[in-house]
């Protein structure tokens, strides 16, 4: 997931909730780069590239990209 200017400090905030085992270790806190307001895809520069948990899932670079989409860069 990608948090950023949520109001929450770029901490996720669940409405029932932080869960008691969530850690804030892998967070970023810094701009994701979208290419747009309505274009949510990542610029080349973005700091969310090859940055996500490999979950077996296929994916392009050293890691998976975080946000909703792998990026084709």
């Amino acid at each position: 997931m990608i948090f950023y200017q949520n109001g929450n400090g770029n901490a996720a905030s669940w409405p029932a909730g932080n869960p008691t085992s969530y850690t804030y270790t892998n967070n970023i806190g810094l701009d994701p780069l979208f290419v747009s307001a309505t274009n949510f895809q990542l610029q080349p520069a973005s700091p969310s590239l090859n940055t996500g948990v490999n979950l077996g899932l296929p994916f392009i670079g050293s890691a998976p990209d975080r946000g909703n989409g792998e990026s084709r860069q």
